[in-house]
């Protein structure tokens, strides 16, 4: 929240508070359960860790992740018959949505966007992984 009129918004939506129902609390359990079982970042692109001082788009890297994730087209399973075809489109996605200079690759890990951060992404580590990810399957492409 960055002006006042935020946090009365927010109050304001959880006045006068209620307490949830056992069915509603399942209900939050189960899309709990789905989405730590999900491989996406949980990112909402509220862009409180910007400015990245080394210039990484971090919010624009997540949302090319987890857009790969929810449309089912991360390549993740080097045996299906579709890896081939979503690696590429991933890496041709990631891109075109985001600059060569401000892509995972270029994060020093320094750390500084993770205390602005309101849904406490480790962003370093994070950043790290899709690197990794990206980097391998940048080998793979030229291998191929």
């Amino acid at each position: 929240m960055t002006y006042k009129e935020h946090l009365e918004e927010n109050v304001a939506t959880l006045s006068p508070l209620v307490p949830l129902s056992q069915k509603e609390l399942d209900t939050l359990e189960e899309a709990a359960v789905l989405m730590l079982a999900n491989k996406t970042i949980p990112c909402n692109l509220c862009q409180y860790c910007m400015p990245c001082p080394y210039g990484i788009d971090i919010p624009g890297v997540f949302d090319c992740w987890n857009r790969a994730c929810t449309e089912d087209r991360l390549p993740d399973d080097p045996g299906a018959k579709d890896y081939a075809a979503n690696r590429r489109k991933f890496l041709a996605a990631y891109d075109a949505a985001i600059a060569p200079l401000r892509q995972a690759e270029h994060c020093i890990g320094c750390g500084r966007c993770n205390h602005h951060c309101p849904q406490r992404i480790d962003i370093p580590a994070r950043m790290e992984e899709i690197d990794n990810t990206v980097a391998n399957w940048r080998k793979e492409e030229r291998h191929v």
